[in-house]
Formats: C-alpha cells, sequence, structure tokens
C-alpha cells in the first residue's frame, strides 16, 4: 500500500473533469485548508496553572482533545491517500482494492485500540468492505465508504460535545475556586476602598469650612461626632481633623497598595480563565463545522461533482468562527 503522497500536491490549479473520473486533488488540498485554519492548541496557562493541574473537568477536556487531534490526523491521512490513490497509474479495479486494503487496515486498528470513542463494530466494517470490494470503479467505492465518512462526522461530534462540557464545567469550577481564594483580599479592599472614599470627601468638607461654608457642618458632624457645636469650627480643630486625614488616606493607601499584588492577581487569574474557555469553545464549534464541511465535500467527490471555486472553504470557516460568541 505503499502509494507516495507526492502526486497528491501535483496539480494544485487542477478541477474535476466534466465525466466521472475526477481528479481529487482538490479534496486532500481543501481538507488541509480546512483543518489548517483550526487553533488546535490553546496557550498555556500561566496564571491558572496552579488551579487548572488538579481540577478533573480539565484533565478530561485535555483527553478529549487529544481524541480530537487524533481524529483530525485520521481524516487528513485518509484524504491524502484518496486523492493518491485516485491520482495513481492503478486501473480503477486496483484503486477499488487499494482504498478497501487502507480503510480495512486503519479502520479495524481503530476499532481495536478504540483510542476515539466509535461505536463502529468489526462487523459492520466487515459489510462495508464487502461492497467497498465490489465496485468497479474508484467512485463508486468512495460512495459505498459513505457510512464510514457518516461515522466520522457523529464520533467527532460527540467527542468535541463532550469535550465543551468539560470546559464549561471546569470554568464554573475553577471560576468559584479563584474567588473563594480571593475572597478575604477582594473583601478587605473594598472596605479600604469605602473608607478612603469617605475619608476624601471629609477633607473636601475640612477645606470647604476652612473657606468659611457653614453650609457644611452638618455633614462634618455626621462624620465626626467629636466636632464642637456651632456654625464654625475652631481653627486648632480643623488642623486636627485635617492631619488625622491625612494620615488615614496615608495608612489606607499603604494597606491597597499591601493588596495591590493579591487583586491584580485575581483579575489577572480571571481574565485568563475567561480567555482560556473562549478560545477552547471557537475551537470545539470550528472543528464541528470543519468536519460537516469535509463529510459535504467527500459526498461530492464521491458523486463525481467539484466544489465550485467560488465557494472560499477557508473563508467560510474564518467567518464561522468569528461568528462564535466569546464566554
Amino acid at each position: 500500500m505503499a502509494l507516495g503522497v507526492g502526486a497528491m500536491l501535483m496539480s494544485a490549479c487542477s478541477t474535476f473533469q466534466g465525466h466521472k473520473e475526477a481528479n481529487l486533488a482538490p479534496f486532500a488540498e481543501n481538507t488541509l485548508a480546512m483543518v489548517s485554519t483550526l487553533r488546535l492548541t490553546v496557550a498555556q496557562p500561566v496564571y491558572m496553572r496552579t488551579f487548572m493541574s488538579a481540577n478533573a473537568d480539565v484533565t478530561a477536556a485535555r483527553a478529549r482533545g487529544d481524541q480530537i487531534r487524533r481524529l483530525l490526523r485520521g481524516i487528513i491521512l485518509y484524504s491524502l491517500q484518496v486523492a493518491a490513490i485516485g491520482d495513481s497509474h492503478l486501473d480503477q479495479k486496483e484503486q477499488v482494492q487499494e482504498l478497501a486494503g487502507y480503510l480495512n487496515e486503519t479502520l479495524r486498528q481503530a476499532i481495536l485500540s478504540q483510542q476515539v470513542p466509535t461505536t463502529l463494530t468489526e462487523r459492520q466494517l466487515d459489510s462495508i468492505l464487502v461492497l467497498v470490494r465490489a465496485q468497479t470503479t474508484y467512485l463508486g467505492a468512495l460512495r459505498e465508504a459513505t457510512p464510514i465518512v457518516s461515522e466520522v462526522v457523529e464520533t467527532t461530534d460527540h467527542v468535541v460535545t463532550e469535550f465543551e462540557n468539560h470546559v464549561l464545567a471546569a470554568e464554573v469550577e475553577l471560576a468559584a475556586q479563584v474567588d473563594s481564594a480571593y475572597a478575604p483580599y477582594r473583601a478587605n479592599d473594598q472596605m479600604l476602598q469605602a473608607l478612603e472614599v469617605v475619608t476624601m470627601r471629609r477633607y473636601t468638607l475640612l477645606d470647604a469650612a476652612r473657606l468659611g461654608d457653614t453650609s457644611v457642618m452638618r455633614d462634618l458632624r455626621a462624620i465626626d461626632p467629636r466636632l464642637s457645636s456651632g456654625d464654625r469650627i475652631e481653627s486648632k480643630e480643623l488642623d486636627r481633623m485635617t492631619r488625622e486625614s491625612f494620615e488615614q488616606l496615608a495608612a489606607i493607601r499603604e494597606l491597597r497598595d499591601q493588596l495591590r499584588r493579591e487583586t491584580e492577581l485575581y483579575a489577572n487569574r480571571m481574565k485568563e480563565l475567561d480567555e482560556l474557555a473562549g478560545q477552547s469553545m471557537i475551537t470545539a464549534r470550528a472543528t464541528r463545522s470543519s468536519i460537516i464541511l469535509w463529510a459535504r465535500a467527500h459526498r461530492n467527490m464521491a458523486a463525481g461533482l467539484a466544489m465550485p471555486p467560488e465557494i472560499d472553504v477557508v473563508g467560510l470557516l474564518q467567518g464561522v468562527a468569528r461568528s462564535v460568541p466569546k464566554l
């Protein structure tokens, strides 16, 4: 089965012919183009690494991600092999047997290893291969292989759905863990921030009182009950209250500076978690769209139909990815 794959890329501008013998290189090229648009590797965590390392849903999502990569690698290899066989100098019957041998070898190994959760059984595979081998044309054999393509679509959809579910569950769990870990720091910072606002308000009122504004006395007494009665404040008392306000502001800002590292770390961790989850969901949905388009291209190819050149597969996939809302 050692067919060279170099022949597959020799006709980059080739198109399907008007009769039922097709040049299959565009099918392989479109497959490579589609898969190349997917971001199969999400950026590695920096701020969330410690939290994610012990999370069961993160571990499960990574395992499903590995399965998705194996499925896509299999799709690429199959598409290249289909094009290589079709571009070879073998006659139609030899091409049919070559395709059947490739499917038998790769799919039987996949069924036995269960590296991806396929529902295809060896008995079902044997039944499909009987129909494939009975064909007299290569395109006929590809049409009989359609149930295998449908199984790949269903399996990929199942794995992608599980991946999405684990990503969403991990996002909720990790957000709760980060919130809990930083709750004391955030509560203290919020309390200090409120106290800073009150102290700044006190200083503003004192400044107005120093300029002779008696209308601020009620608000000042609400803040500092130690104030003497009357419409004016003694200069000595104004000095005392102003000094206390400055000292309190300095103390508040020093405490907030001490908390700043933790509050910034909290914000960075939550931001990174949101970005990682969003990237993962976009990749999952784009993968599902890619597999559906690939299956459609396979069906058209087996029918001897060309994908019109005006259909921009890569652009279509990029548009789908852009349209997915961020988590």
